[in-house]
């Protein structure tokens, strides 16, 4: 059933490619995700999505990136990778980041758009909300250090979109105030970004 999955699964990523089969394969995807959601099954959506091939067409890229939210909204606290001993989500969470991330360098708003979606897809169904510090370390930091590393500019534009949508998002989540916020000082500095965090910590708990 493994192999059979593996290869379902490959088989339908191929047709994003073609215009005439995208959107078929796209559904196929979801409903394999949707019906197999076992860690085995977990294991081989994540090995697949990894795989990152610059031969694929724009929307191709972009589905896959929309999948690992789609992913995430399926196995909620479950999406826990078993390549780690013992199985752990705050691992897999930066494992499906990571591979969020890769696709920062196309030169694409629209792929950057689907990356932040992505992330808040992760953040909203995996991720502890009363875990404040690891927020900023595991959704934020890397975003930052993307921005100001200056290795590659549509790196550095798509982070800069990731964090501008999801400090809204998070602001929307726990309707904080856009006044309060003051997002364009707050993306300035890092510690704009943990000031946030604590408002919406007070507010939540």
């Amino acid at each position: 059933m493994t192999n059979e999955l593996r290869n379902n699964f490959q088989r339908s990523l191929g047709k994003l490619n073609d215009n005439d089969t995208k959107e078929v394969g796209f559904s196929e995807l979801k409903k394999m995700i949707s019906s197999h959601n076992s860690s085995d099954a977990l294991r081989i959506y994540i090995s697949l999505l990894s795989v990152y091939l610059k031969s694929c067409t724009s929307h191709a890229k972009e589905i896959q990136v929309l999948l690992i939210g789609y992913l995430a909204s399926v196995f909620k606290e479950n999406l826990m990778d078993p390549l780690d001993k013992p199985p752990n989500i705050i691992k897999t969470i930066v494992r499906v980041l990571e591979i969020i991330h890769n696709y920062l360098k196309e030169n694409s708003i629209v792929i950057h758009k689907a990356c932040g979606l992505a992330l808040q897809e992760v953040y909203t169904h995996c991720m502890p909300k009363d875990d404040i510090d690891g927020i900023i370390l595991i959704f934020i930091d890397p975003l930052i250090s993307i921005v100001t590393s200056g290795l590659n500019k549509n790196s550095q534009i798509g982070a800069a979109i990731c964090l501008s949508d999801f400090i809204q998002f998070l602001g929307s989540s726990y309707n904080l105030q856009q006044e309060n916020l003051d997002l364009e000082n707050d993306l300035s500095n890092q510690n704009g970004n943990i000031s946030i965090l604590t408002k919406i910590s007070e507010k939540n708990f």
